[in-house]
Parts: structure tokens; C-alpha cells; sequence
């Protein structure tokens, strides 16, 4: 049972869309997979090998590195494919935080709450050993997990620290071209009827303490970008604490050193950031921000951008 608190919530953030996003909650989503460049150098090489193994699968159009998984997943995690890491089993929303980076050779990036590790083996996947990839833990199991699944991946040659991300700016001060903070949320978007083990630690409280930590760490990623960098915000919640509150607060917190990107998001199911909330008027910017909605194939997403100037 969701609860009626969240749904109040929901309702007051999306309107008539909430009835679609309740329907989500009730479906499993689609298997989905990346192709892993740094194990594969192709998608030709790679569907030649799901094909030889029988493995069903439809490609996407967006992410285009994404297929969904037509075949048992049993039987798929059974492959050589899965086996020799060619593939990784992701949702394509986690992973459009780090297209939208927009990587480039040369790039000095930074993951700065990296673990379990899907955006960081993703980062590295598309930087190979053309950059610098830093990734940030501070949880010590966390961490552990994370230089195993990127050693797994093959991106053993990542920098990892097991550290304190609202701290590493006082290491590492606008050294980076591009900083990805993913921060740790209220998680609504993964709320699913069939796991009440997702829902069961939610309360109406979490969000607002959660807030405290996350503009902790957006303000590190901010001062370990370089001027002219790019962060990158991104959260798998709905509530607006965690996501335009703290975007808006970083926005004035820098004032002129600081302005948003507006992204775009070639998906039907995207919608714009809000700049009003009950009776307070955020950023106007704020709507170039964007909100993934929930369906059968995509877990419900915010990412916002940032250039600091």
C-alpha cells in the first residue's frame, strides 16, 4: 500500500499525470542492458554474440547504447555475454545523468557518490583512458563494491577514494571539467507494490532530512568543478525537497557564479522542473531541469544542469 502522505504529495507535484505514475508502481519494468565499450567495441561484435547465444532483445532508440531484454534473465545471466561483462544490466534513466555530461576527450571527471558503481562503469566506459575518472564512496562497504564491480567492468583504472563527498572539494578544488553528483534520496521512483520492501522505510519526514546532506554535496561538487564546468544533479525521487528546493537553493547560494543548462531529453514521457511551489516562486530556470516519468521501461528520474561560470 502506498502511502496516502507520498500520494498527496504526488498528486500536488504532478496533477493529472499522477494516475499514470501510480499505475508504474504496480508493473515490474522491462530487463534492460547497456553494451560495456570497455569490454566490446561494437554493437555489430555484440549482437552477433547475443545472437549466437539466442538471447531476444529489442534496441532502443534512446539511450541508443540500451536494448531491452526479450529473453529470460536466468537464462541471460547463464551467457557468455553476461558472463565476460560485455553487457550491463541497468535502467536507461540512471544512465542519462551521465550522458548528459557530455564527456569529452581529456575530460577530468568526477563522480562524487559513486558506489554502487552504474554511472561510474558507465563514465568510464565512454572515457576509456582518454581522462581522468575519480570516483567518491565514503561508505567503506559501499566502497569495497564498488572497486569490485569496477574491476569487473573493466575499469579497474579508476581513482577511487573511500572519503566523505561533501568534504572532497577541500582536496580537489575546481579541478573538474565535469562532476557528477548523484545523491542519496527518498528513492519514491523505485516504489513497487510487488517489493514492499521499498516502501516500508519511506515517511514524510525523509525528504526534508535528506535535504541537508544533498545541498551538502551539491555544494562540494560545485567548488570541485573548474569555471566553466559542468555538474551534473540527479536524484530517483519525486519530491520536490530533494530536487528543484535544492537546485533552487544552489542557485542562490552562488548567485551570479552559477546558471543551469537547459536539457533535452528526447523521450515522451519527460516533463519540465516546476518553478512554483504552494505558494513560494522558485527560479524561473527551473524548467530546464527535467522530470523522467515512471512507465513499463524507465524508473522515474530528476537531473538538473549546471555550468559554473
Amino acid at each position: 500500500m502506498l502511502p496516502e502522505k507520498f500520494l498527496e504529495n504526488l498528486r500536488e507535484i504532478y496533477n493529472e499525470k499522477t494516475e499514470e505514475i501510480i499505475k508504474s508502481f504496480y508493473v515490474n519494468k522491462k530487463k534492460t542492458f547497456r553494451i560495456n565499450f570497455l569490454k566490446i567495441s561494437d554493437f555489430a561484435k555484440l549482437e552477433f554474440l547475443l545472437n549466437k547465444e539466442d538471447v531476444k532483445y529489442e534496441r532502443l532508440l534512446y539511450p541508443s547504447e540500451f536494448y531491452i531484454l526479450k529473453s529470460d534473465f536466468r537464462a541471460f545471466q547463464e551467457t557468455e555475454v553476461y558472463k565476460n561483462s560485455f553487457v550491463y544490466v541497468q535502467n536507461p534513466s540512471s544512465y542519462i545523468p551521465v550522458l548528459v555530461l557530455d564527456l569529452k576527450k581529456n575530460d577530468r571527471v568526477l563522480d562524487l557518490c559513486a558506489a554502487p558503481g552504474s554511472k561510474t562503469s558507465a563514465i568510464a566506459a565512454i572515457l576509456g583512458d582518454n581522462g581522468e575518472l575519480f570516483a567518491v564512496e565514503k561508505s567503506r562497504n559501499r566502497f569495497f563494491k564498488l572497486k569490485a564491480l569496477l574491476k569487473e567492468q573493466g575499469g579497474a583504472f579508476v581513482n577511487t577514494f573511500l572519503y566523505d563527498g561533501s568534504k572532497f572539494f577541500y582536496k580537489y578544488n575546481e579541478y573538474f571539467d565535469k562532476v557528477l553528483v548523484d545523491v542519496p534520496c527518498s528513492s519514491e521512483a523505485r516504489f513497487n507494490i510487488n517489493e514492499p520492501e521499498s516502501i516500508s522505510s519511506w515517511n514524510h519526514k525523509k525528504s526534508k532530512n535528506l535535504q541537508k546532506l544533498q545541498k551538502s554535496l551539491l555544494y562540494s561538487a560545485i567548488n570541485s568543478a573548474k569555471k566553466g564546468g559542468i555538474i551534473v544533479y540527479s536524484t530517483c525521487t519525486f519530491s520536490i525537497l530533494e530536487n528543484e528546493i535544492v537546485v533552487d537553493w544552489a542557485l542562490k547560494k552562488f548567485h551570479n557564479n552559477l546558471k543551469l543548462i537547459e536539457l533535452d531529453i528526447p523521450l515522451d514521457n519527460v516533463l519540465d522542473g516546476l518553478i512554483k511551489w504552494k505558494k513560494k516562486d522558485l527560479e524561473p530556470t527551473l524548467t530546464y531541469c527535467k522530470r523522467i516519468i515512471p512507465n513499463n521501461i524507465f524508473e522515474g528520474f530528476f537531473i538538473a544542469k549546471f555550468r559554473k561560470i
